[in-house]
């Protein structure tokens, strides 16, 4: 019984983990998405050619201001990343 409960503990935590913000994702083409990268860069690396989504996205500080967002879905995970200012400053990750 215990080992039941240690797999089924681990399990949970695991998958938590994967959640979240990360700082760089591997494109289908096998290019590296990195936080600093300029919005050019992702798109060419993603070979995408989409809009983005326009988010009101909030700083350390509290203040509010405006982010495009771009979605990708890589086998089972999609990743969203935000640019404000023409860079890449967050990404997050989260199972599809």
């Amino acid at each position: 019984m215990k080992k039941i409960l240690m797999c089924l503990a681990l399990l949970i935590s695991s998958s938590a983990f994967a959640i979240g913000d990360t700082d760089s994702f591997y494109s289908t083409s096998g290019a590296l998405v990195r936080i600093g990268d300029t919005e050019a860069e992702l798109l060419n690396k993603m070979r995408a050619h989409q809009s983005p989504a326009i988010e009101w996205v909030q700083n350390n500080r509290g203040y509010s201001f405006r982010a495009e967002v771009y979605t990708f879905s890589i086998e089972t995970m999609i990743y969203k990343v935000y640019i404000s200012q023409g860079k890449i400053f967050k990404i997050t990750s989260n199972y599809s």
